[in-house]
């Protein structure tokens, strides 16, 4: 099954945060069967949120996405 990791945040974008989740869970999600096809970073906006989400959803099964509940900007 194909599955697509977005990561959100800004920090990921500019460098200040090195994104070790995305190893860590493209590792996870193989080792439990999947075919990591994709791993994207946007930035923190709804927009750009809204559009990974859509453009990965057409193309895998499953979509993860993962931040910490305290970036949430709205």
């Amino acid at each position: 099954m194909k599955a697509a990791i977005i990561t959100i945040g800004d920090e990921l974008l500019i460098g200040q945060t090195i994104d070790t989740n995305s190893a860590w869970m493209g590792a996870e999600l193989s080792k439990s069967g999947f075919e990591v096809c994709r791993i994207t970073s946007v930035h923190d906006r709804r927009d750009d949120i809204i559009y990974a989400l859509n453009e990965a959803s057409g193309k895998n099964r499953c979509c993860f996405d993962h931040r910490r509940p305290w970036s949430d900007k709205r």
